[in-house]
């Protein structure tokens, strides 16, 4: 029997058999290990997102105003699209894309015009875009989608035009809304900066910045440590899920701190939204035992985070625990008007982990409520206990006498991109609002998203992704194998 055995593992057939299951084994593992890098990179840099619902494109006549004073001196402004027309009309990101395009061109044909380039046999049509205003390098591709207005120029891409949510899921596209916040910004004559503070742990929302370049801004950091000053050619300051206390000089001092200068900004007519997490104000305490800087800043202008957490079990957003509210607006002031110019889509506006605010006054600013908690909200201590009850403030703005506005809300997730455009609920008007309040010239509101069935898109995609497993789980080795067969029996033949 041992003969036997050694025999048969010792023939030529049987080592050929092994041959070929180890290369069918090896084979199988590389494809399975390239799927998995594949799709993480995918993930983590957005190659990819899903949808699968047919999307009915038509344009809002909101366009009509907000191009009413457009100076066409320079001519038309172009819609580029960098891949020739037939592939872009059956690009599966791109077709909705495509569409809205020549919807404006029809509607807009002494504004707009479109264009098309084939990056291979034209590359020098797109090399005045390859370099960024900073010297940086702009990265252009066949799906690239750029915007030029007499050498003003916007890049995108094809996920610029959709909302995402955090699973790479459409919720909404935003086409028209996208065209019309570029066309805006290349046509305007002057570009205020809006400044990102930095140096302090802060968080800079992807989708709060989109939103500040198509109001017209130019997004950068600002590290008031080594500027020592907020530079003349800021329109605005935003101060954006601190982790780290902010400088303030001594009492008495000569000296000045990033506060100080905050507050001369303040005082000149500068305009400061702060954004700050309910744990703030107790983990960044003092050793004294007294609030971190930046709360006791914003208390002398009639502000305070009470690092209290609200949370409503009843009435918050289904799945969030109680912690994200469904706001209401302040019935007059500032909050009445940013109210109606935000609900006028019916939509309300909603933030997720939330501190309540304390409001004073103060002999630096005005203050007025924005929006409210929902009447039933508790106010939890950073110890977890309830310490009152009711509609607190949330959001709320503080009035220089020299025009200054300090804007500041109890929550970091004002402009999640989870709740920047949801079905019902939405903040991406108030953003708007607040920042036509603050002083930014060409704001794109009005325009309506397109919605996306979230619940179709899953459904059919599960399916999708049960083919591919079946392809790759089943068919694929099947086929691997088969092979493998063939090509053993050809070679003991021989």
């Amino acid at each position: 029997m041992k003969e036997k055995l050694k025999a048969y593992f010792t023939a030529r057939s049987t080592r050929h058999a092994g041959s070929m299951a180890a290369f069918t084994a090896l084979v199988l593992a590389l494809f399975y290990l390239v799927n998995l890098i594949v799709l993480g990179f995918a993930d983590k840099l957005g190659w990819y997102f899903y949808t699968t619902e047919q999307l009915e494109v038509t344009l809002s006549p909101a366009a009509d105003e907000l191009f009413a004073d457009i100076d066409t001196s320079k001519g038309k402004v172009k819609i580029l699209f960098c891949d020739v027309e037939e592939n872009i009309e059956t690009h599966s990101q791109l077709d909705y894309v495509y569409d809205t395009a020549l919807l404006l061109c029809e509607r807009y044909p002494e504004l707009i015009e479109l264009d098309f380039v084939n990056l291979w046999l034209e590359p020098a049509r797109v090399a005045a875009y390859r370099t960024a205003k900073d010297g940086s390098e702009n990265k252009i591709t066949s799906s690239t989608v750029i915007i030029d207005y007499g050498g003003e120029f916007i890049l995108n891409s094809p996920v610029s035009f959709y909302t995402l949510d955090e699973s790479n899921y459409v919720t909404s596209f935003n086409g028209e809304e996208v065209f019309v916040a570029n066309i805006l910004w290349v046509t305007a004559s002057e570009h205020p900066k809006a400044y990102f503070t930095a140096n302090h742990g802060e968080e800079v929302p992807y989708a709060l910045q989109r939103m500040l370049i198509y109001a017209g801004y130019e997004v950068e950091r600002l590290d008031l440590s080594t500027v020592r000053g907020v530079p003349e050619d800021a329109g605005l300051v935003v101060i954006s899920a601190p982790l780290y206390n902010f400088q303030r000089a001594a009492a008495g001092s000569a000296e000045k701190a990033e506060l100080s200068f905050l507050a001369e900004y303040l005082a000149g007519g500068g305009q400061v939204l702060a954004m700050l997490d309910p744990s703030y104000a107790e983990t960044m305490k003092l050793p004294n035992g007294n609030p971190p800087h930046l709360v006791s800043f914003l208390s002398e202008y009639g502000i305070t985070v009470t690092g209290n957490t609200l949370v409503d079990r009843q009435s918050a957003l289904p799945g969030s625990g109680g912690y994200s509210l469904i706001t209401s607006y302040a019935d007059r002031g500032v909050g009445a008007t940013l109210g109606a110019a935000a609900t006028a889509g019916g939509r309300r506006t909603v933030l997720s982990g939330t501190a309540a605010l304390s409001l004073s006054e103060s002999d630096k600013a005005t203050v007025s409520p924005i929006l409210y908690a929902p009447a039933g909200a508790v106010q939890l201590a950073p110890d977890g206990s309830e310490v009152a009850h009711g509609a607190a403030p949330v959001l709320a703005m503080a009035e220089t006498e020299g025009g200054g506005r300090l804007v500041v809300c109890g929550s970091v997730c004002l402009a999640d991109a989870g709740i920047i455009d949801g079905v019902g609920y939405g903040n991406k008007a108030l953003i708007n609002a607040l920042l036509t309040e603050m002083g930014a010239a060409r704001v794109p509101a009005g325009i309506a998203n397109i919605q996306v069935d979230r619940s179709a898109i899953e459904n059919l995609t599960m399916g999708e992704a049960d083919l591919f497993l079946t392809i790759t789980a089943v068919v694929l080795p099947a086929l691997l194998l088969g092979a493998g067969f063939v090509l053993l029996r050809r070679r003991k033949n021989h």
